[in-house]
């Protein structure tokens, strides 16, 4: 399991740096309602850090490549948990999507000011993205406490190219999430492949197995309002 102690002490400075510059600008733009550091510390640093492991046995499966896997937060808010995954794993690309404005500006501040490697932040909706300049050119996509399973895979599967997977970091109702998903997986092109317990949750991998058809996502704020 990674931790924030497993990491270098560079690595480590870093992203503590990092969550002090964000906590600092949370208090007059609401990035994170964990507003104590010892609690951000676990809930953003250390949870963030858990899917580290299934991250590198993605990558191992891939073998031997020739350009970087690229993965993507959807709906990074903070930061989390892309910053934290680009700092624990160097060889991968990673790019966050963060619908506002001044959060994914803020984000980017604060990755500047901490001394960290720069990161694409995308200021826009995930479904014009999806439709757009992204649409499947990750091999990963992460999303935490985004949406429900069925309106995530909307909003994200058509990010991912095909051979790729989504890894959905979910809670108690993970299972009854899923039983809801199965027009989703059907229609996105998307399969169950595990379900993992972790410390502080439950990462949901789906992979992607066909291609997504080009009416998905549909337009901003359909896929909450009518999931599949």
């Amino acid at each position: 399991m990674s931790t924030l102690a497993s990491l270098p002490e560079p690595d480590k400075r870093g992203l503590l740096a990092y969550l002090e510059i964000i906590l600092r600008i949370n208090e007059t733009l609401n990035l994170t309602a964990v507003r104590d550091r010892d609690e951000a510390i676990a809930r953003h640093l250390e949870e963030s850090l858990e899917l580290v492991p299934a991250i590198r046995a993605i990558a191992a499966e891939r073998g031997e490549r020739r350009t970087p896997l690229r993965l993507v937060d959807v709906g990074t808010g903070g930061g989390f948990p892309g910053v934290p995954l680009a700092v624990a794993l160097p060889d991968i690309e990673v790019e966050l999507i963060e619908a506002r404005e001044k959060k994914a500006r803020a984000v980017e501040t604060a990755i500047q000011e901490a001394g960290l490697r720069p990161l694409a932040v995308h200021a826009d909706r995930v479904e014009l993205l999806g439709q757009g300049a992204l649409r499947e050119r990750f091999d990963i996509a992460v999303a935490r406490a985004l949406a429900d399973l069925p309106t995530l895979l909307e909003l994200t599967l058509p990010l991912v190219r095909v051979g790729g997977c989504l890894l959905a970091v979910k809670g108690e109702r993970a299972e009854e999430e899923l039983s809801r998903s199965k027009r989703a997986l059907r229609e996105l092109g998307g399969e169950l492949h595990s379900i993992e317990r972790v410390p502080s949750a439950t990462l949901v991998r789906i992979d992607k197995r066909s291609a997504t058809p080009k009416r998905y996502p549909r337009r901003p704020g359909e896929p909450k309002r009518n999931p599949l």
